[in-house]
């Protein structure tokens, strides 16, 4: 996200008003015009986005005519595409009962559409869901600014059959 403050990309210049840090002056413009002018730059805090999508056999399903696996690849979209507006990069997990698909992140429309494409055509080869191996890869693989976006039914066998009794 972009922040207006003190940083490296230049975003305006306007008339000083009390209070602005006098360090801020252009004195070129404050010359031109005759009166105090400052310069404000934007701050950039870049963040990493992470969509984590699980295309395990569940997703396989869904009611009238969309599956659960379409909507999470049109929700991810929507995170991506919002995501590179804000200028930042975008990475793209795809887990079933492994981590099936990793494409890392970057910036950009174009690399947005891969993503989008990559989801889109992807065919899992495992049947269950192992969330934690997933979320265990991405921890190790992503910068400490990031934001992780899991996009599951979490209909995960295990907790399942833990939750009827079948499991310690």
């Amino acid at each position: 996200s972009v922040f207006k403050g003190q940083g490296m990309e230049f975003a305006e210049v306007r008339e000083y008003q009390h209070g602005d840090d006098v360090r801020t002056i252009d004195w070129n413009v404050t010359a031109r015009m005759g009166h105090p002018y400052i310069k404000k730059h934007v701050e950039e805090r870049e963040l990493t986005v992470m969509l984590m999508v699980d295309l395990s056999g569940s997703e396989q399903f869904g009611t009238r005519g969309r599956l659960k696996a379409e909507l999470a690849a049109e929700l991810a979209a929507v995170l991506a595409l919002s995501a590179i507006r804000n200028n930042d990069r975008v990475g793209l997990l795809i887990f079933s009962d492994h981590v099936e698909h990793v494409v890392p992140p970057k910036k950009g429309r174009r690399h947005v559409l891969r993503l989008i494409r990559d989801l889109l055509a992807f065919r899992p080869t495992g049947r269950g869901t192992d969330l934690a191996d997933a979320l265990d890869y991405a921890g190790r693989m992503l910068p400490h600014r990031s934001i992780l976006f899991v996009l599951s039914d979490f209909l995960i066998p295990e907790a399942r059959q833990r939750d009827e009794g079948g499991g310690t």
